[in-house]
């Protein structure tokens, strides 16, 4: 029996990383729901934007699919990348 997805086992830093590919490659790039659709399904990916949407790291115009990191959310993720090459070098 396999475990049903659940957005706690999304990394934050992995969603934060994923919405800024996406506004900083521009067109093309995927969304974060559509990015992870191998490994997680969407509604477990939005759930996960959602909490980050009320955590202040993200915030969105007319879709959470599309939205951006706010100065909190770039902290965040600059934290969690120093803390994870700490880790791997």
């Amino acid at each position: 029996m396999s475990r049903r997805p659940k957005c706690s086992y999304i990394p934050e830093a992995l969603i934060l990383r994923l919405s800024k590919e996406f506004h900083d490659r521009g067109p093309g790039h995927p969304t974060p729901d559509v990015g992870l659709a191998d490994r997680f399904p969407a509604k477990v990916v939005l759930a996960k934007m959602d909490k980050l949407l009320d955590k202040g790291l993200v915030d969105y115009g007319v879709s959470l699919r599309t939205s951006w990191l706010t100065s909190k959310g770039e902290e965040a993720l600059a934290a969690a990348e120093a803390s994870s090459s700490e880790v791997t070098a």
